[in-house]
């Protein structure tokens, strides 16, 4: 048996290369490490309507991260709706999950059955160093490290990545919030003085336009007071200073609109912006 195997080593590691790292991963390495031509936040639709925010600088900064995580001995990627996992070549070392979201989180890498010889993947002789009574030298996992190892590694991961993380992360925050306020707020907008479906739930229809007007100046009044709150602001001034008052529900007068918040006036920045 002993003489079997030894042979059957000698063949094996002389007719397989030592194993390439790009052959090694899975296929959606080359995916993820592409970035695709997005097209910029200028480009627009025939309608006008802006469909592109940032995406270029979004995939530079996802590759960046890929990349960071890669170099750390993370050789097996894999990708499901909504989030990548990396697993390490190291069984001992965490598993890392980067959800879409915008989050990481460091799991214990699962138990793993590969053979301990080197080789291509597709190279299934290599199993056969994982007959008894080699079994089990082929099972990998990191369930058996200890708690302060393991931490030991965590901690070393996150220390690598946290830059190249937080840059994509933010990138992510603030094409969501792009997002919300190019597309998501003219869409409450306009469901609501069109169809009357209230901001606060879609369920409630409010039938008359001075209901919406007053909701209007709630949803106004409401922003938080931050960049990206006045942002919304502007975008419910505008509104109402080329939608509501080219309608026939138009308020009487601008001035009389006497709402305040975060230390600004409704009626001050609606009669500089019309004017």
């Amino acid at each position: 048996m002993i003489k079997f195997f030894t042979l059957f080593l000698t063949v094996a590691l002389a007719d397989t290369p030592k194993p390439d790292s790009s052959e090694e991963e899975d296929t959606s390495q080359e995916e993820s490490e592409k970035v695709p031509d997005a097209p910029s936040s200028s480009e627009v639709e025939a309608s006008g309507e802006i469909i592109i925010y940032g995406e270029r600088e979004l995939a530079r900064t996802r590759s960046a991260l890929d990349s960071q995580i890669r170099a750390q001995g993370y050789g097996t990627v894999k990708k499901s709706e909504g989030k990548t996992v990396y697993r390490p070549d190291i069984a001992w070392k965490p598993s890392v999950i980067i959800y879409d979201e915008g989050y990481m989180l460091l799991r214990r890498t699962p138990v793993r059955f590969e053979p301990w010889i080197q080789g291509k993947k597709d190279n299934k002789l290599r199993y056969l160093s994982c007959i008894p009574p080699f079994t089990v030298l082929c099972i990998r996992s990191g369930w058996l490290v200890n708690g302060r190892k393991l931490a030991h590694s965590k901690e070393e991961m996150v220390e690598v990545s946290l830059p190249a993380f937080e840059t994509w992360q933010a990138q992510v925050i603030a094409q969501a919030t792009e997002n919300r306020i190019q597309n998501e707020v003219p869409a409450l907008l306009d469901a609501l003085w069109i169809e009357g479906r209230s901001i606060t739930s879609r369920e409630i229809v409010l039938d008359s336009h001075e209901m919406r007007k007053k909701e209007l100046l709630l949803f106004w009044k409401s922003r938080a007071c931050t960049p990206e709150g006045d942002r919304v602001r502007q975008t419910i001034e505008a509104y109402i200073a080329f939608e509501v008052q080219a309608s026939e529900y138009a308020f009487i007068e601008l001035a009389q609109l006497e709402q305040e918040a975060c230390g600004l006036k409704l009626n001050e920045r609606l009669t500089a912006l019309v004017e």
